[in-house]
C-alpha cells in the first residue's frame, strides 16, 4: 500500500509502531510498503482485507487505519461527484428472446443483476428512460460482432439502424471498458454489455485523465455481467443468429432491483447504499472494504 498510489518498496516485516495486532484486529499507523490482499466477499457487499503484511486477517477482525498521511490525502482529494454518490451501482436486467414477426417470447430468458459503470449514463436515474436509449421500457436488441469480440476495434457498420436500438455484447480484456464503450458509442450503439472473465461483481470505473480523453459519453450505458451470466446471454445471441426471425432483447428493470438484491444478498438496497457510503470505511470501485475503519 501507499498513501498516494505511487510505488513504494515492500516492508516485509513491519515494526509494531507501523502495524500492530490489537484486540479485535489490527491497527496500521503507516500504510507505506505493507503488502495487502483484498478479497471479494461472498455476500456481494464489497471486499475484505484478508492479508496484511505477514498476518492473516480472519473473519470478524477489523483493520483500523490510523495513518495521518492517509487522512491528509483524503482531505486533499477533490469532493466526490454527487452524481456518482447518488447513482445505483447495479441494476436488474431481463434478457429474453422475442420473435420479431409475431412478437411472442421464447421460453428461454434470464434476469441478472448487472453492474453499471461510473463513467457511463446512469440507467437507474430518474427519467433515464427519456435520456438513454438502453433504458427504453420496450428494451433494446443485444448484438455482437464476431469479428470484434472484445469490442476494442472500430465497428464497420452503424448500430443506429437497429430498431428499437442495440447494445453490443463484448468480452472483457484486450482494452479498457471505457474503450469498449467509446467504440460502441461511435458506432451509434445504445451501450455495451461486457462479459467478465470471473464471477466477481465489480463496478467499472476509469481514471480522470482517461475520461477527459474520451469526452462526454453519458448518453450511453456500460454494464458488466459475471462470467456465468454472460455465458447464458452469449448463448442466447448465438441461438438467434441461426434463426432470422428471432432476436435477443434486453430490458432494464430499476424498480425490481431492490427485490433482486434482497433475494441475492439478504438486505435492501437502502441498507446496501447506506453501508457503501459509510465515511469511516475505505472503498474500492465504489464498494466498501467492509472490515476497515478510518480511525484517526
Amino acid at each position: 500500500m501507499s498513501v498516494d498510489g505511487g510505488h513504494v518498496a515492500e516492508d516485509a516485516s513491519p515494526a509494531k509502531d507501523k502495524l500492530a495486532l490489537v484486540p479485535g484486529g489490527f491497527v496500521v499507523h503507516d500504510v507505506a510498503g505493507i503488502r495487502t490482499r483484498v478479497t471479494t466477499r461472498l455476500d456481494g457487499r464489497g471486499y475484505d482485507i484478508t492479508k496484511l503484511g505477514p498476518y492473516t486477517v480472519r473473519t470478524g477482525q477489523l483493520v483500523y487505519m490510523k495513518d495521518a498521511a492517509l487522512l491528509t490525502t483524503i482531505r486533499a482529494s477533490s469532493p466526490p461527484d454527487d452524481r456518482i454518490l447518488s447513482r445505483t451501482p447495479d441494476i436488474a436486467a431481463d434478457f429474453r428472446i422475442v420473435n420479431s414477426d409475431t412478437l411472442t417470447d421464447h421460453p428461454l430468458c434470464i434476469t441478472v443483476t448487472a453492474q453499471t459503470a461510473l463513467f457511463s449514463g446512469d440507467p437507474g436515474a430518474p427519467r433515464a428512460h427519456e435520456l438513454l436509449r438502453a433504458a427504453s421500457p420496450d428494451g433494446v436488441m443485444v448484438v455482437h460482432d464476431k469479428n470484434n469480440v472484445y469490442g476494442c476495434e472500430d465497428y464497420t457498420y452503424s448500430f443506429g439502424d437497429y430498431t428499437p436500438g442495440a447494445v453490443v455484447l463484448a468480452r472483457r480484456g484486450e482494452c479498457t471498458l471505457l474503450d469498449k464503450l467509446r467504440h460502441a458509442w461511435v458506432a451509434d450503439a445504445a451501450g455495451v454489455v461486457v462479459i467478465s472473465s470471473k464471477d466477481d461483481r465489480i463496478q467499472p470505473s476509469a481514471e480522470p485523465e482517461d475520461l477527459a480523453l474520451a469526452g462526454a459519453i453519458d448518453d450511453v450505458i456500460a454494464l458488466s455481467l459475471t462470467q456465468s451470466e454472460g455465458a447464458t446471454v452469449s448463448k442466447m445471441v448465438e441461438l438467434v443468429n441461426s434463426v432470422g426471425t428471432w432476436r435477443v432483447i434486453m430490458t432494464l428493470q430499476p424498480q425490481r432491483q431492490e427485490e433482486i438484491e434482497v433475494k441475492l444478498e439478504g438486505e435492501s438496497r437502502s441498507e446496501r447504499k447506506g453501508a457503501s457510503r459509510d465515511a469511516g470505511v475505505l472503498h474500492i470501485n465504489g464498494y466498501p472494504l467492509v472490515n476497515t475503519r478510518l480511525g484517526f
